[in-house]
């Protein structure tokens, strides 16, 4: 088994867990999301300079050419390929990469005009959500820009907002008509709740599930009937020198119980796997004397640890990174 780990200065490998030594497979700047291939060999890598593929566990990559070099996120199902970009543009493949073409009815959604985010950052299609056994269904969160159903691979939306904020971090799909949505609190008219939401009903009915102590949500997974989430009290740009950040559990998706975890609350939680049987996370911390201080674009950290949850409920560090980790998987 082979550890992945994708950071703000690009993808590192570790051969087991635990692990004292990582290196550096892919040097393409801040990885925004990391996926292992369902259907084809390899795993993709989605970075702020590109789409990259490797078909041997990190030993080689190449660059699939998204139109827009910016990507951030990413998801493959038996038949396309699709990248989510910054600016906010959705692209498909058919044939593994190899060309693209823009889902260009996602342009047309009524938000589109007011689609946003802090100085002079592009909007980012952040979170992507697809559950294998209902490929046709996509769900879209822009960060920020509300979030967007399509039950017919895109050819139609539906645009989603209350009680949904429209600054959208991560859709975690649970199964084709649940999933649980993390978000923060930039709005497109002013600044919103942020918080945890959670819908069981392809986004007709919801629920929040935080109680807005810690509003800032960046990622959830599920395992073995528990719900995993991470959030902080803030935006990145007060993560510098240590972030009010919290790992919470459920087993309900009804209510939140707060956890310990090396690190925190220091660290930021900010990527989740599930790697030979286990919740492993990966986390983001910033010095005040380091030399990347944290920013709203990247959220860039100068180290990062990577946490697993034991059998008995406890969290143990098992590995660590020079640069902050924003996704986590493995490879055979």
């Amino acid at each position: 088994m082979t550890v992945l780990i994708g950071t703000s200065d690009g993808v590192y490998r570790a051969n087991t867990l635990p692990f004292k030594n990582a290196e550096q497979v892919l040097d393409a700047g801040f990885v925004t999301d990391l996926r292992t291939s369902d259907t084809a060999d390899g795993v993709f890598a989605a970075t702020m300079s590109g789409l990259y593929h490797s078909p041997d566990n990190g030993e080689s990559w190449t660059d699939l050419e998204v139109p827009t070099d910016s990507v951030w996120s990413v998801y493959e199902t038996e038949t396309e390929v699709y990248a989510g970009t910054a600016p906010a543009h959705l692209y498909r493949s058919s044939d593994r990469g190899q060309t693209w073409f823009e889902v260009k009815s996602l342009q047309e959604q009524p938000s589109r005009s007011k689609w946003t985010a802090p100085g002079d950052i592009p909007p980012r299609l952040r979170a992507l959500g697809i559950h294998p056994t209902a490929p046709e269904r996509l769900v879209v969160g822009i960060e920020a820009g509300k979030l967007h159903l399509s039950k017919d691979g895109g050819d139609s939306w539906a645009e989603k907002d209350d009680p949904v904020p429209d600054d959208v971090h991560h859709v975690h799909m649970i199964s084709p008509e649940e999933f649980v949505v993390s978000t923060g609190y930039l709005g497109l008219d002013g600044m919103q709740s942020g918080g945890l939401y959670h819908t069981e009903s392809w986004g007709e009915e919801w629920s929040r599930l935080d109680t807005g102590d810690r509003p800032y949500f960046r990622k959830t997974i599920t395992h073995n009937g528990y719900l995993y989430a991470s959030a902080a009290r803030d935006a990145p740009p007060s993560w510098g020198g240590g972030a009010d950040a919290a790992l919470y559990e459920s087993a309900d998706k009804e209510s939140l119980t707060e956890m310990t975890y090396p690190g925190g609350p220091e660290e930021v939680i900010d990527a989740w796997a599930i790697i030979d049987g286990q919740v492993v996370a990966g986390t983001v911390f910033s010095s005040e004397k380091a030399d990347r201080s944290i920013n709203m674009s990247t959220a860039a950290g100068s180290s990062g640890s990577v946490l697993q949850r034991t059998t008995d409920g406890e969290w143990q560090q098992v590995g660590s990174v020079p640069a902050g980790i924003h996704s986590l998987t493995f490879a055979q």
